[in-house]
């Protein structure tokens, strides 16, 4: 792992290939290679005991409050780093909709499930921002530049301390951390050659909004060094899980989870409707 300053902050650039070169505290001086190591090691397991032990005290109380505890051996990656090219070159995740921006309201939403949430961002100033809202998320920029929400993967799952991913894209209003938990044990309690559980809604593979194995960053790499940049030709390597919208449903699970919004045109009728909605509720 390198790291460079964007912004005032030092900002996680992690390699292809090789471990990581060691770690920067704030203060600016590097940390030694085995005690990062050790700590991560120390961190990911008590996550692991911690979520175990949650499962088994919420079992069938799905959706009450997780009271701040650590839950699930599982990082949040949200992807923050394209350039919006259908908004007109807005950050879609600074949208606001009600009181909060997008990304305001997955990183509350993401919170109640994952201790960990790194948001894939490459411009400084955003970085900086988004570090103000939430200092103890992390950010990591893309090794491949210019190659689209699959660099984001790759530079999201590489800073992943996680053996489990829930990722979300910084355009998606409506996280839900129950659906999250549930696809995670769909995919833990599953086939073990399925590598990742993904929605699937109307007949449509929903890989944002979806919980993946950390090593499938890898796949993301090769793909990317093949020149191949789809998430689709990711999702044909995985052998996913499809979890349909009829058992989504079942469980309680709103399908407004695979929401997003790209244009100008979709974030004024979403607008709308938060509006008439808090009318209704006046």
């Amino acid at each position: 792992m390198e790291r460079s300053l964007l912004g005032g902050f030092f900002v996680d650039r992690f390699m292809p290939t090789g471990k990581p070169r060691g770690e920067w505290g704030r203060s600016g001086r590097r940390k030694s290679h085995r005690i990062v190591e050790r700590r991560a090691s120390e961190r990911l397991a008590s996550a692991i005991d911690s979520g175990l032990q949650w499962r088994e005290l919420t079992s069938g109380l799905r959706g009450r409050k997780r009271c701040g505890v650590v839950k699930t051996a599982m990082t949040t990656v949200i992807l923050a780093g394209g350039q919006g090219r259908r908004m007109g070159g807005q950050n879609k995740a600074l949208l606001t909709l009600g009181q909060e921006t997008i990304i305001e309201r997955q990183l509350r939403e993401t919170s109640k499930l994952c201790e960990e949430i790194v948001v894939v961002a490459n411009d400084s100033g955003f970085a900086e921002q988004l570090l103000k809202m939430a200092p103890h998320i992390r950010i990591a920029a893309d090794f491949y530049p210019g190659e689209g929400p699959l660099a984001g993967v790759h530079a999201g799952f590489q800073a992943a301390a996680s053996p489990y991913v829930w990722l979300l894209g910084c355009d998606q209003p409506y996280p839900d951390a129950d659906a999250a938990e549930y696809l995670l044990g769909r995919l833990r309690n599953g086939s073990a050659q399925a590598l990742a559980a993904v929605p699937l809604i109307d007949e449509r593979l929903q890989p944002l909004h979806a919980v993946y194995r950390k090593e499938t960053g890898a796949i993301a790499e090769e793909l990317l060094q093949a020149g191949r940049r789809r998430l689709q030709d990711w999702l044909d390597r995985l052998e996913p899980c499809a979890i349909g919208q009829d058992e989504l449903q079942a469980n309680g699970l709103s399908l407004a989870l695979a929401d997003d919004i790209d244009t100008p045109e979709q974030f004024a009728e979403e607008n709308a409707r938060w509006a008439e909605r808090a009318q209704q509720r006046s």
